[in-house]
């Protein structure tokens, strides 16, 4: 805290003078009175001026060596380091939420557009089929009936029953395509 031996024994230090105001009014409603009746005080933290005037804060424990309460036992640790390493334990918890979050939201994206392309796929498809019908009848002799018996397989033969194969659908569409264009 930057005082030495000397200002402690010299009793050039008085611990309210150490104290910031806010602190300063719970030692002297709440920790003074609990002091007197027990003699001692569990540890606390609150925060004591530094000799340049910034704040540092403290564990503080406390005791009465008599029953005047005119001798008594202290100790004050430094809790700089501490609540520095607790900062940054708040600070990477936060950074690994944020990062659990973009990944939320990264995987929703993948999701999205996987989605939109099985979903465009289909439909680019019927609207391609579509087209190639419109181009078909609009011609000014469609000649539909006289290619089908060009097709890969007879639809009268399996009634119902298209080609299972995306393969065979493929090749089928592909000489359909050939010959009607």
């Amino acid at each position: 805290m930057g005082y030495d031996r000397d200002d402690v024994v010299g009793g050039r230090l008085r611990w309210t003078e150490l104290t910031p105001p806010e602190w300063l009014e719970r030692d002297t409603q709440q920790w003074m009175p609990k002091l007197k009746m027990t003699g001692s005080l569990q540890p606390f933290e609150k925060e004591y001026f530094r000799r340049d005037g910034s704040r540092v804060p403290v564990l503080i424990g406390l005791a009465t060596l008599d029953e005047t309460g005119n001798q008594g036992l202290a100790f004050v640790l430094d809790l700089t380091q501490r609540k520095r390493a607790e900062e940054e334990r708040d600070r990477l918890h936060q950074l690994e939420a944020d990062l659990a979050h973009i990944n939320r939201v990264n995987t929703m994206g993948e999701l999205t557009a996987s989605l939109a392309h099985e979903i465009k796929q289909p439909i680019g498809a019927v609207v391609t089929n579509a087209e190639a019908c419109v181009r078909l009848l609009d011609r000014d002799e469609p000649r539909i009936y006289p290619r089908r018996e060009k097709l890969p397989w007879k639809w009268s033969e399996t009634p119902g029953v298209q080609p299972k194969s995306s393969t065979m659908s493929g090749r089928c569409t592909e000489k359909v395509l050939r010959n009607w264009t």
